[in-house]
């Protein structure tokens, strides 16, 4: 492959064999299943190429790995802000890399008007026959936790800030601080319109999250439970996904109040603000 300058930081640039190289480091090949979170963040990008080039090439450095199913999240909370979601046409508000592989029209997206993902590659069936829960029973996240081989890949942002796989295991734990909420609206599907009913496992009023996810991160850092590397501004960071939940098992076992911080009595508030989410 040939090097290609991307971006800047620190007065050198950033390369694709830069990527290529740390994306092996960190062993985000060895997997059947990769699902990657996202966010471009490394540096000043290359002006003398067009941001769709970029793009590209960043997607080839990650399809450069061989993995035989690619996951990429582009959830649009549509239901939660009270807008339609159309499956062809609904912009992913996972970032402008989430979005640009989501037009290639290469996958498979969910019908999952709060959740849904990208499915490339062999495994087509993560994305098929799914249930109502966007985290719980028959949800995709189902369909990965019980999947054989499967890693995650953060591609740019700390996994504190977008490890949605920690909501569901929280959904299997039935944690007190979240509550199932149903949302409807309005699915459109190759043009077809149907209304629709969907849950999400949200926190309830008053409560905010707590610096848990960021203690999980470096924890499972420094415990050789994740790998990661340092790129520019940003880091790739790989984690096998049965490792994931063992570490959060045992870390919220032993302390769960780290993940949450609310009110006193804020635990039957189920008031719910219509607005753009972009975390649970």
């Amino acid at each position: 492959m040939k090097k290609i300058s991307l971006f800047k930081f620190n007065n050198s640039y950033i390369t694709n064999i830069d990527f290529i190289k740390n994306l092996e480091k960190i062993k985000a090949y060895d997997c059947k299943v990769l699902y990657i979170h996202s966010e471009i963040n490394f540096g000043i990008p290359n002006p003398k190429l067009e941001k769709k080039k970029i793009l590209e090439i960043l997607f080839q450095c990650i399809t450069e790995m061989s993995v035989p199913t690619l996951c990429i999240p582009t959830y649009t909370f549509s239901f939660c802000n009270k807008e339609i979601f159309d499956v062809q046409k609904s912009v992913s508000k996972m970032g402008i890399l989430s979005e640009f592989i989501r037009k290639k029209r290469k996958g498979i997206r969910t019908i999952d008007p709060l959740l849904s993902v990208c499915i490339y590659g062999e495994n087509k069936g993560l994305a098929r026959d799914l249930g109502k829960d966007s985290i719980g029973c028959n949800s995709h996240f189902d369909k990965i936790h019980n999947s054989r081989n499967v890693k995650f890949l953060f591609f740019g942002p700390t996994v504190g800030s977008c490890f949605t796989y920690m909501h569901y295991i929280e959904k299997l734990l039935e944690v007190p601080y979240r509550y199932d909420r149903e949302f409807k609206g309005l699915i459109i599907n190759n043009k077809k319109k149907c209304h629709d009913k969907y849950n999400l496992f949200v926190r309830y009023n008053g409560v905010n999250v707590g610096n848990g996810s960021f203690i999980y991160e470096e924890n499972m850092f420094k415990k050789k439970i994740s790998q990661r590397k340092k790129i520019a501004n940003g880091r790739l960071t790989s984690v096998n996904k049965d490792d994931a939940y063992q570490y959060f098992m045992d870390l919220y076992n032993k302390n769960n109040k780290i993940f949450f911080r609310s009110k006193r009595n804020s635990f039957n508030d189920k008031t719910f603000f219509f607005k753009n989410i972009l975390t649970l």
